[in-house]
């Protein structure tokens, strides 16, 4: 690993103004669990790393005006072992519990996981299903990116040069809701999945028409997928197994995975079809 400087910034201003002075020869660290790996393998260099460690204000959960909001340097582990993301959205209590091993959801933190933006990754999945927003700031000032939008590619984001990734925000709904988080792994508990599922449905009760949903996938293109279509299929109707099948079919041609060691494209077509299927049925079942 190239030797590089760890800069210690103290609050979010300071760590904008180091990452503007440095510019592409720095890069914002957290956790630091994917970004280790980079550096070590030689694919990243970068002569100074900014440490976002001891800024207070990126860390937490608390609910505030309707929202969950959560800082970016909150660990996995914290948001999976809080009262208050399970009572109010006990979907992104599964996902996060869903991360990797425990060793991993100690150190790695939710913005750290999306700035690195793998689409194999399961919070990014999970919280576009819950409707979650990106709190950014950076030099022009904050913006808020709704998470869907927040990444462009391949561990690539919308991020501008020296923003920063400040918090997580997700609506907290009074409405009956239900949920389910499904993935399949081919090799180990530990792996990359080959599919991931997550679904979020609103809806008085499993006969009545559903007032809103959202579908999101993981592994099965350059970032995680929101299936508009599919959810467009089923909006505003009963959720009957025959309108199921129907919009898991439209889910099928909103992916674009790649074949690799965990299954041909095709393959991975047909297994977002059936997850998006298992995911449904799921969470209808939830709402009773």
């Amino acid at each position: 690993m190239s030797k590089f400087s760890l800069l210690r910034a103290r609050g979010i201003e300071e760590a904008i103004a180091l990452s503007r002075q440095h510019g592409e020869e720095s890069r914002y660290v957290a956790g630091g669990v994917a970004l280790m790996q980079f550096l070590r393998l030689g694919l990243l260099q970068f002569k100074y790393l900014i440490s976002l460690n001891e800024i207070p204000d990126l860390r937490g959960i608390k609910e505030e005006d309707g929202w969950l909001r959560i800082g970016a340097l909150t660990t996995h582990r914290e948001v999976e072992q809080s009262g208050l993301v399970a009572a109010r959205n006990p979907l992104l209590h599964q996902v996060f519990h869903s991360v990797a091993f425990p060793r991993v959801r100690e150190m790695g933190t939710v913005g750290g996981n999306l700035c690195h933006a793998d689409p194999a990754q399961d919070p990014p999945v999970g919280l576009i299903a819950a409707k979650a927003e990106a709190v950014v700031q950076g030099p022009p000032g904050s913006r808020t990116v709704p998470l869907e939008a927040f990444f462009c590619d391949y561990y690539q984001t919308v991020l501008a040069p020296g923003e920063l990734l400040v918090e997580i925000r997700v609506p907290v709904d009074a409405g009956r809701r239900g949920w389910s988080y499904q993935k399949f792994l081919s090799r180990s508990h530990e792996d990359f999945s080959t599919v991931s599922c997550a679904v979020t449905l609103w809806q008085e009760s499993p006969k009545a028409p559903c007032s809103d949903l959202r579908i999101a996938l993981g592994s099965v293109g350059p970032t995680a997928v929101r299936a508009a279509g599919a959810e467009a299929v089923l909006r505003g109707r009963a959720l009957t197994p025959e309108l199921i099948e129907a919009a898991a079919e439209v889910a099928r041609g909103e992916v674009s995975p790649s074949s690799d060691g965990r299954g041909s494209a095709d393959y991975k077509r047909d297994m977002a079809s059936l997850f998006v299927r298992r995911a449904l049925l799921e969470a209808l079942d939830r709402v009773a």
